[in-house]
């Protein structure tokens, strides 16, 4: 018989893992949570309205896209140009045509009968012409509205031919006639409650409206000849000498002097509050 069998057993070493402690998953206010997809806001067209646009948020604004929805590529800065992720347009033709567009645009920002070919950016009026220029459809109708309206033809009888337009009559500097003006102020208006902005005087006003053409999206009718004289937006005369002054002090001097005028001349009450919004979005005030 073997004795060894009673002897107690000798036990094996136990054997201690030499890998890291388990991973506790997080929980509560710690935990992974995927980012939340961004909701697509519509269009704030009040507010772009009185914007000067850059290149890209007009041709985006064409496209009824907000350029607020969309996100730049992040490896848009190794290339030249603006560049966007694919989910900023709403299907793939649309991005084709955005980028059309903005090259087109980008290549006709000087071309001062519709811009100011100045800090390469656009009024929505300015584009909305230049819109209606090149012939884009399917234009959403808060752009197109935006365009200045068409010239209406003087009205014609068989007795009286038509009156002939002259440069210096069709920009308002020849006599006004009293009457209703919708939606603006006539020239000789214009020159005496701008007077001084800008260093015009009043009578350099008429002159300035008439030859300068970056002015014109500003225009809501022309006048005739010895008659009517040419209707202004008074906004958007200020939206586009603040666009062309050159400089960032320069630019607040001839702000504050267009807003000790809009806030002081009861003539243009009309035109106030969207004033003082653009004011305050664009300049600031002492």
């Amino acid at each position: 018989m073997n004795q060894n069998n009673n002897l107690p057993q000798a036990r094996k070493p136990i054997q201690i893992s030499k890998a890291p402690e388990p991973i506790t998953p997080l929980s509560g206010r710690h935990s992974y949570r995927p980012p939340a997809k961004a909701i697509k806001q519509p269009i704030d067209w009040k507010h772009w309205i009185h914007m000067p646009l850059k290149p890209w948020e007009a041709v985006a604004l064409s496209l009824n896209i907000n350029p607020e929805n969309m996100t730049h590529h992040p490896q848009s800065w190794m290339g030249s140009g603006v560049h966007f992720t694919n989910d900023s347009f709403p299907i793939r033709e649309a991005e084709t045509e955005f980028t059309k567009r903005l090259e087109l645009l980008k290549r006709n920002l000087y071309d001062r009968t519709y811009f100011l070919g100045h800090d390469g950016l656009v009024t929505m009026q300015a584009f909305a012409a230049w819109c209606a220029h090149i012939g884009y459809i399917n234009l959403p109708p808060e752009l197109v509205a935006a365009k200045p309206p068409p010239v209406a033809a003087p009205a014609q009888t068989p007795a009286t031919p038509a009156p002939v337009e002259t440069v210096g009559a069709s920009d308002g500097v020849g006599p006004d006639k009293a009457g209703p003006v919708e939606d603006g102020l006539l020239t000789k208006e214009i020159a005496v409650t701008f007077d001084g902005v800008n260093g015009w005087s009043a009578d350099r006003w008429p002159k300035n409206l008439s030859g300068s053409h970056w002015l014109h999206p500003a225009r809501k009718a022309r006048g005739t000849a010895g008659g009517a004289s040419a209707v202004w937006d008074p906004l958007v005369l200020a939206q586009l000498i603040h666009g062309e002054t050159n400089g960032d002090k320069a630019k607040e001097q001839v702000m504050k002097a267009f807003h000790s005028r809009f806030n002081r001349n009861p003539v243009l009450i009309p035109w106030r509050d969207a004033f003082n919004e653009y004011f305050a979005t664009y300049c600031t005030s002492d």
